[in-house]
């Protein structure tokens, strides 16, 4: 019977690789990315994708359902791409994607 685990000289080959990538700015914009972004309107602004129940615009955490989440996923960090929302179209650019353990609040003492 062959043995089923993992080859781990090639999972470290794979993580180097995906570092290098991430190095190199090809990182794309998933659900948990924080996302830097540039426009004429507003300037710089960062902004993460999290879950319906975790939005809370005063910290930037926008819903993945969003019109902005929707437009940035699977953009690439110096991509440029169109928000289409009622208030109107505007560019963004991606500055920079990273992905980070978002602030779950002040920690509290028993």
């Amino acid at each position: 019977m062959a043995d089923a685990r993992p080859d781990p000289d090639a999972l470290l080959a794979r993580v180097q690789r995906e570092e290098a990538k991430a190095k190199r700015g090809k990182l794309k914009v998933f659900f948990g990315a924080t996302v830097t972004l540039r426009s004429a309107k507003d300037g710089e602004r960062t902004v993460s994708i999290v879950g319906i129940d975790e939005i809370d615009t005063a910290r930037g955490y926008i819903s993945w359902v969003s019109p902005m989440a929707r437009a940035i996923i699977k953009a690439r960090e110096g991509d440029t791409v169109t928000l289409r929302t009622p208030g109107g179209v505007e560019d963004l650019e991606i500055v920079a994607v990273r992905y980070e353990p978002l602030a779950t609040g002040a920690a509290t003492s028993s």
